[in-house]
């Protein structure tokens, strides 16, 4: 399912896993699984210039 984007934002991340589990987690809660399966996230490319 996560392969249907290249990248998703925290907060999709977090709908889809509510949408298809019935499950809510903060987004905080989010990073943490994503990191414990490996993923990781990075800034998006306007963040990124503005820095």
């Amino acid at each position: 399912m996560l392969k249907e984007k290249d990248s998703w934002t925290t907060k999709e991340v977090q709908e889809l896993i509510e949408a298809e589990f019935g499950v809510s987690y903060s987004s905080w809660q989010v990073k943490r699984i994503l990191k414990s399966f490996g993923m990781r996230y990075a800034l998006s490319e306007g963040l990124q210039e503005a820095g």
